[in-house]
């Protein structure tokens, strides 16, 4: 795996492609940190989009109604993308000031004209890809 860190003056620009070429992908949200270890923040929700703010990193991700997540990082101080040897995408890492990171994980969706392994099963929805949020 190869490791890119983004430099904090592309940011801005950066999420922008990113949320245009991976717009709808599954995303996985994991939190990382010294005291709480890793939890899952949201499963295998579309990705809507990711924004650069002042002070913060939206992560936005749902795309349905009742099913909408954001998932703010406060005081980012780096942002890197893992990918593979071939450049296929791996993650992206948002690193906080508190020595906390975000890890956002994407599964590429399924091609057009093809099932779904899912879809075809006839075994019970998986509730796993529910997010775990609190209501604003």
């Amino acid at each position: 795996m190869r490791t890119r860190v983004i430099p904090r003056a592309e940011w801005s620009t950066f999420f922008e492609g990113f949320t245009r070429e991976h717009s709808g992908w599954p995303t996985t949200v994991w939190i990382l940190g010294p005291r709480i270890g890793a939890q899952v923040e949201v499963r295998e929700l579309p990705l809507e989009g990711i924004v650069a703010g002042p002070v913060a990193i939206s992560i936005h991700l749902g795309g349905m109604p009742g099913k909408n997540v954001e998932h703010p990082v406060a005081a980012p101080v780096s942002v890197w993308l893992e990918t593979s040897e071939k450049d296929v995408l791996g993650a992206l890492g948002i690193n906080t000031a508190d020595g906390t990171t975000t890890l956002v994980e994407f599964r590429s969706p399924v091609p057009p004209g093809h099932a779904h392994p899912v879809a075809t099963s006839s075994a019970q929805p998986d509730r796993s890809t529910e997010a775990r949020s609190t209501p604003q």
